[in-house]
């Protein structure tokens, strides 16, 4: 049977990527950032006049599902059907739609695949829509990706200086956006604890995206396919961070002690050689 798979942690630390890297197994579909577990997080807790944007992310993908699947969710959730089901049921509608063009065009039907995910890593390590998970997706995994702060508080500036909608708090000066990727950081430990749950750095991702790949699928209960190895190498860049590497990271303390505990050091934005 098909089970859930969430990827949690913070925005702007290669979820993107690693979406793309996990949904090249014939076994694994993630979607890009569909806002489903917080979309039925408001429906099963009273379904709103109006569904409210989560508050630490921007609105284009919450939007963007309910233009393709108010009617599938209205009709589905009015039936009482089981959650994991309506999961099912709008991410097979959402397989269409423009997405992550490293895929192949046609992806197979969700009843085929071994796992069904989606990223939308603060929205998934959030205590509240956590708990609504672990209720309602018993058999779900969980991913916790993690990046350097320099690199994720510089790119989080940087694509709110670019991007026409981004969350307000990328706009904010570095240190409290620092603290609030602390706080993320917390919610995905906590959310970690409970089982179920793997976790890597995007630089080892990236250092060799083959093997740890490999650690992934094996964590999912999966093979590496040959030629998924080989996509993957082609699709990751070695040194990502290297661009970030003078960017001056504010001093804050619960930062520091979550990046000793991460395994960086004061200045590791690069991977090491």
């Amino acid at each position: 049977m098909t089970q859930e798979l969430f990827l949690i942690g913070n925005k702007r630390s290669g979820s993107s990527l690693l979406a793309r890297l996990l949904s090249l197994h014939p076994g694994v579909r993630v979607t890009h950032e569909s806002d489903i577990a917080w979309i039925l997080y408001q429906a099963r807790n009273g379904w709103p006049r109006r569904f409210r944007c989560y508050p630490w992310d921007g609105p284009l993908g919450m939007r963007a599902t309910l233009r393709s699947c108010r009617s599938l969710l209205r009709s589905a959730l009015a039936a009482g059907e089981e959650t994991s089901a309506v999961f099912r049921r709008v991410q097979s509608a959402l397989a269409g739609l423009p997405g992550l063009p490293e895929l192949p065009e046609e992806t197979p039907p969700v009843e085929t695949l071994a796992w069904l995910g989606d990223k939308k890593p603060v929205q998934h390590a959030d205590p509240r829509v956590h708990a609504f998970l672990r209720a309602r997706f018993p058999g779900a995994r969980y991913i916790h990706l993690v990046r350097h702060p320099r690199a994720v508080v510089a790119s989080m500036i940087e694509a709110a200086g670019r991007w026409q909608v981004a969350p307000g708090w990328w706009k904010q000066e570095p240190r409290r956006i620092l603290e609030r990727w602390a706080v993320h950081e917390r919610w995905a430990l906590e959310a970690g604890a409970r089982g179920g749950c793997s976790f890597l750095r995007f630089e080892d991702l990236c250092q060799d995206p083959a093997e740890t790949l490999g650690a992934l699928f094996g964590f999912l209960g999966l093979d590496l396919p040959g030629e998924v190895a080989g996509r993957a190498r082609a699709m990751v860049r070695p040194d990502p961070n290297r661009k970030y590497d003078s960017f001056p990271l504010p001093l804050h303390p619960e930062a520091n002690r979550l990046r000793e505990h991460y395994g960086y050091g004061s200045h590791p934005t690069r991977i090491p050689s």
